[in-house]
């Protein structure tokens, strides 16, 4: 999966690298109902917990308005998807 350019949506349907440079979370849009949580890194690790596993519903936008140092590394649980809007 290729990481997204600041500015274009990303559809995840599994724990990915969603972004490598730092930025802002602008929303997340979520197509199906599971959990995720979000990590302020470049690798895939789980270091730098920004936003513990929180549970999201199918057809709920999630405005974040969230600054991160690094990049986002999204762990997704129990089948969401979801896009990524980043600036």
């Amino acid at each position: 999966m290729t990481a997204v350019r600041k500015g274009q949506p990303l559809l995840v349907a599994a724990t990915a690298q969603v972004t490598t440079t730092s930025g802002v979370l602008q929303s997340i849009i979520c197509t199906a109902t599971g959990t995720i949580a979000l990590y302020d890194n470049v690798t895939s690790t789980t270091t730098n917990e920004v936003l513990a596993s929180f549970a999201v519903t199918a057809g709920n936008v999630y405005p974040m308005d969230m600054t991160f140092n690094f990049g986002i590394y999204a762990v997704i649980g129990s089948s969401a998807t979801a896009t990524f809007t980043v600036t």
